[in-house]
């Protein structure tokens, strides 16, 4: 007897999720569907249902949800403790979310060399951290879905780590910053006759100099997308494939559950570690005075 995944579908959230248990849910997500404009077909197959489809904007709402309740309570039990710096001895919330962004402050720090540049963007870098993480995460719960499998969803936070690499690199070094993009300064000092001569060929270089930047900064958001995209798409594929072969489908392989959670921690820690390395680039001074 061959196996299909179409049997399955539900299972590996695609078209059904615990979401649509909430009574009026699916009226809801039609409703909302029908509002926004018509998209065209998308080029690539493989992201064909999430571009035209609303399930993962519904998904990216409830990790975002998630991500401000662990701040609430968080919150709330530092107004409670008496000494925020010692740890009750007991697991809680507040104890998971201060490891999570304890680890992270670690890791941001070794990038930017010292720790007050680390706290000044762990606001930033937590928040996204954790909401790939819980977007993320999502694959490995039965009848759920990552948003994080939908272009549509990652270039949200790639655009955001784009917009603040550019905005902290100009108040870190101003005009320098832009300045940057053009290469190294080829004629400096007084004119003269012989640096009008090669007034011209410079120009030319710091152009193609500019436009080999340009596409490079502009590939890092792109970069960041799809991988992020591409990676959780991939892991639950494979994790639905598991589902439909087991002779059980409800009871999940333990062992695929596993790998699904390491590639939901490896592929928030490469999103952050590389938005991290960017913001550092932008924000490091120049040496070279240009």
């Amino acid at each position: 007897m061959s196996l299909s995944l179409s049997g399955f579908a539900p299972l590996l959230g695609a078209d059904f999720t615990l979401l649509h248990f909430i009574p009026g849910f699916y009226e809801l997500e039609q409703g909302f569907a029908a509002m926004l404009p018509k998209l065209p077909e998308a080029s690539i197959p493989l992201y064909e249902p999430k571009v035209k489809g609303t399930l993962h904007l519904f998904l990216m709402a409830l990790s975002a949800a998630l991500v401000l309740l662990l701040a609430l309570v968080t919150r709330a039990s530092w107004g409670r403790s008496q000494n925020r710096a010692i740890p009750d001895g007991r697991f809680s919330i507040k104890e998971l979310v201060e490891s999570i962004l304890d680890g992270l402050l670690s890791l941001t720090e070794q990038v930017f060399g010292d720790r007050k540049t680390a706290l000044r963007f762990l606001p930033l870098l937590g928040t996204l951290a954790l909401f790939i993480f819980f977007s993320n995460i999502l694959a490995v719960i039965p009848m759920m879905a990552p948003p994080t499998d939908a272009l549509t969803v990652t270039l949200a936070p790639a655009l955001t780590v784009f917009l603040a690499t550019h905005i902290w690199g100009i108040k870190a070094n101003g005009m320098h910053h832009i300045m940057h993009l053009f290469g190294p300064p080829l004629i400096t000092g007084p004119l003269t006759p012989l640096k009008a001569v090669l007034w011209i060929p410079a120009l030319a270089f710091h152009l193609v100099f500019f436009v080999i930047e340009l596409i490079s900064h502009v590939a890092r958001p792109a970069s960041l997308s799809l991988r992020l995209a591409g990676n959780m798409y991939g892991d639950h594929l494979v994790l639905g494939s598991f589902m439909a072969m087991a002779a059980i489908p409800l009871l999940f392989p333990i062992p695929i559950l596993f790998l699904g959670t390491l590639v939901s921690i490896v592929q928030t820690l490469v999103f952050v570690l590389l938005s991290t390395v960017y913001i550092a680039m932008a924000i490091e001074h120049s040496e070279e005075g240009h």
